[in-house]
């Protein structure tokens, strides 16, 4: 599993569709998760998206 920080951005969305495009699993933190207007190319691909803000604590175990 790789997870990608910053997913919705440019180069992180790039990151995260490629990693799926080899077969790999992905898991993406997302702040809004879902609901992020940016989200719906992630989720297309079969990312999972963890709704997260790196301002705040996230136990291990989630991300």
């Amino acid at each position: 599993m790789d997870l990608v920080v910053g997913a919705t951005g440019l180069v992180g969305q790039q990151i995260a569709l490629n990693l799926r495009r080899q077969g790999r699993a992905v898991r993406a933190l997302v702040r809004g998760g879902a609901h992020q207007d940016k989200s719906s190319p992630l989720l297309s691909a079969g990312v999972e998206l963890v709704d997260a803000d790196l301002t705040t604590y996230l136990p291990p175990a989630r991300a």
